[in-house]
Formats: C-alpha cells, sequence, structure tokens
C-alpha cells in the first residue's frame, strides 16, 4: 500500500521501530514540545530534500529544528497575547480542504483509512493534527501581518544590484525536474509474525508468575515504567489495552507504530489514571528484508534505463516503493545533497542516478529535465529584498522575544542551544 507525499510530509511521523514512546523535550512557558515532534519535523525535511547527513550533520539539523519550533511555540503564544484568534469557521475551512487534499490521493475513504493506520493514524486523529497545525499557521500569519508595518527602504540601486547577482547566480537561475523513487526497508510478513509470536510468550511468561520488570529488563527495546498514564495519552490500540485490564493484569500483544507491546497495570488511580508497565519489541528488517530493498532500486533502475518514462508499475515491489516528482532549484540540490548535484550536472534527461540513502531506505533520482528560470524582474527583485530584510528584523525580534520567555529544557541534548533567560536553557 503506497502512502501518499501529503500524508507522509504533513505528519512527519517516520519514527523507527526502535523509539520509546515518547517524553517532553521542552517547555515553553507552560507548554511541552514532545521529543517526537523534533524527531518527525527532522525526518519530514530529510524526506523532502532527499538529504543523507553524516551523524554531524543530523546533530546539526536537529538542534535547529529545536530552535525552530521553540520559536514557532513561543510566536503563537505571543499572537495569543495579543489577542489574536481564528474563528471555529475558519479554522474548518482550512481543514476541510487539508482534508480533502490528502483524501484526493486515495482511490476509497477504505484505502485512505488503511494508509492512515500503516503510521498509527485514524481520520479523526489526522482531522486533529490538522487542526492544531492551522491554528498555529494562522496565529504566527496574523502576528506577523502586524509587523509587516515595519517600513523599509529599497533603492534603485538596492534592486540593481539584486538583479545583477541573480544574473551570476547560477544555483538560482536553474531548476531541475526530478523523479525519485525511494525503495523503503521495512520488515516483512515473516518477521512481523515473529515478533508477535515472541511477544506472545513473554504475555505468557508473565501471566504464569515471571517477574514483569525483570523480562522487560531481557527483553524490553524501551524503558518498563510508564509511570502514571492518562487515558488517551497513548496510542489508541495500547491506551485501549491498558485501561481495561484490571491491577495486576497482562494484555495481549499489542501493536503500535513503535511495535509490539505487552502492557501490566500495576495500579489504577482513577477511571482515567493508571500507574503501568509495558515490554516494547521493535519489529526491525532482517538482512531478507534489507536484500529485498536493494532488489527493489535494482529493478527501478532497470526499468527506467530500459524506459524512461515508465510508470513503475507490476515491479512487485510496490509495497515498499513511493514515487515522487517534484523541482528543485539547483542552489538546493547542492547545499542538502553535493554528490546528486554532481550526477545531474553531467546526466542528461532520463538519466538515472546512483542509489543514495534516505530516511528510511534507499532513493534514485532521475533527471526529467533542466530549466532555466526566465528573467527576475524589477518588482520581483524588490519583493525578494523587502522579505530578506524583513526576516532579518523579525529574527531580531523573534530572538527578543524567546530571551524574555520562561522555558525550560528537559533533555539534556538540547541545552546551551538557546541564548540565556528564564528558565533552565
Amino acid at each position: 500500500m503506497r502512502i501518499a507525499p501529503i500524508v507522509v510530509l504533513t505528519l512527519a511521523l517516520a519514527a523507527s521501530a526502535a523509539e520509546v514512546l515518547d517524553c517532553i523535550a521542552v517547555v515553553v512557558a507552560d507548554e511541552p514540545i514532545l521529543a517526537s515532534e523534533i524527531r518527525g519535523t527532522v525526518q519530514n525535511y530529510l524526506s523532502q530534500v532527499g538529504a543523507r547527513p553524516s551523524p554531524d550533520e543530523l546533530d546539526v539539523l536537529t538542534k535547529q529544528v529545536f530552535a525552530h519550533l521553540v520559536a514557532n511555540r513561543v510566536l503563537v503564544q505571543e499572537a495569543e497575547r495579543r489577542g489574536i484568534t481564528i474563528t471555529y469557521a475558519q479554522l474548518d475551512s482550512l481543514i476541510a480542504k487539508q482534508l480533502a487534499q490528502a483524501r484526493s490521493a486515495y482511490a476509497s475513504d477504505e484505502e485512505f483509512a488503511t494508509a492512515l493506520a500503516t503510521v498509527g493514524l485514524t481520520p479523526d486523529k489526522l482531522e486533529d493534527i490538522y487542526r492544531t497545525q492551522a491554528r498555529e499557521d494562522h496565529l504566527i500569519s496574523q502576528l506577523m501581518q502586524e509587523y509587516y508595518s515595519t517600513r523599509i527602504n529599497i533603492t534603485e540601486k538596492d534592486v540593481d544590484e539584486y538583479l545583477a547577482l541573480y544574473e551570476t547566480d547560477e544555483g538560482s537561475r536553474v531548476a531541475y525536474t526530478l523523479r525519485h523513487v525511494t525503495a523503503y526497508v521495512r520488515a516483512g510478513p515473516a518477521t512481523e509474525a515473529e515478533v508477535e509470536s515472541q511477544a506472545a510468550r513473554i504475555a505468557g511468561l508473565a501471566r504464569r508468575g515471571g517477574d514483569f520488570l525483570a523480562l522487560a529488563d531481557t527483553y524490553s527495546d524501551a524503558p518498563a515504567d510508564l509511570g502514571i498514564v492518562e487515558r488517551g495519552f497513548l496510542e489508541e490500540p495500547l491506551d485501549r489495552a491498558l485501561f481495561s485490564l484490571a491491577p495486576g493484569e497482562v494484555s495481549d500483544p499489542v501493536r503500535t507504530r513503535y511495535g509490539w507491546h505487552v502492557a501490566k497495570v500495576l495500579e489504577r488511580l482513577d477511571d482515567d489514571h493508571v500507574r503501568a508497565a509495558h515490554i516494547q519489541l521493535g519489529v526491525r528488517p532482517t538482512p531478507d528484508d534489507e536484500a529485498r530493498t536493494y532488489e527493489a532500486l535494482s529493478s527501478v533502475r532497470m526499468l527506467l534505463e530500459r524506459d524512461p518514462g515508465s510508470e513503475i508499475t507490476g515491479t512487485g515491489f510496490e509495497d515498499i516503493l513511493e514515487v515522487e516528482v517534484r523541482e528543485t532549484p539547483l542552489s538546493v540540490i547542492e547545499s542538502t545533497n553535493a554528490p546528486l548535484g554532481a550526477e545531474l550536472a553531467g546526466m542528461a534527461p532520463g538519466g538515472v542516478s546512483s542509489a543514495y540513502g534516505v530516511s528510511g531506505g534507499l532513493r534514485v533520482t532521475q533527471l526529467v529535465e533542466r530549466t532555466e528560470r526566465r528573467e527576475m524582474t524589477r518588482e520581483e527583485a524588490e519583493a525578494a529584498i523587502y522579505n530578506q530584510r524583513l526576516q532579518e528584523k523579525q529574527t531580531v525580534w523573534v530572538t527578543e522575544l524567546i530571551a524574555k520567555t520562561y522555558i525550560d529544557v528537559k533533555l539534556p541534548e538540547f541545552r546551551g542551544i538557546l541564548d540565556a533567560g528564564p528558565g533552565q536553557r
């Protein structure tokens, strides 16, 4: 089942099977930002640009995303402080358009729901995500419009210099239309069944008197202690299983996007809160699954070399392949994936790149078309200068807002990124 790019890129849910459930990375004023939000945004970016960062580059990118999410949260809070709002009617209209666009990539409601389920979502949960995103985007947009009243002077000389720079910068003028074909490394049915069977065996051991925490130490990919869990906080299958148990009972194996879980309620505090533990078994691809990914990409390369215009169907690997066509400026390719940029420079339309790694799999890129962008008008140059200078002013303003906001960084790897200010940074 193919998952449409709009769903994948909007949700940014390409979490690996070995991840822990979640934790708070930072509290901005009194609002938390979860570690999953940071990971998801990073993977969203990598998926869009097709980058393959080194560990050091990934660390830098993750810290940049952390700072960006903190800044956005501060801006939303500032918008709320200024009384900027969005009506229910406006919000419903925005969400309806987003849902319709996401749904349009699928032949039926059933196929759409199945695709969402593969990333641990339902249509209702997707709507909730869109609602949060749409509200934040609107508030920040309205806040920035208030800031647009800042006067910026642009001279004729400024425009002349900008146009001259544009004409000499090939990276700005040249764009590639590219077809990216990604083969994801995913666990096959045999691997899935084996992990589920292991989870069932562990549940049986726990029910026959085995020490649950000792079993977790032996088998679990994540810390066993879930602490106090509020109803609705965990993914629906695990949440439903936990709140159906009496204290001391052990669940049947439950599947979430993180793998298979065996859960135990240690104490029920009230109808909506339990103290719980779990054993998490990640569903990791085997060497055979990885070999299938290489086989899929090899098949795609041969197909495109025989027929550059092929629709890439009937390969037998549709369950792990994703195809996306987009136009990308040369400057973006050179800054995010220099080896690919070098290959494309000497490639004729229809050519196919070497395979390279991306988040979750391997990718080849086909050059569909190389285009020279039209000349920039003076009005466009003036608008570009205005936006650039406004961005510089806004950066200073946002930095000042962040410096005044109480921020408590919970995860050690993100401390020291923000400038000094109230809270633990």
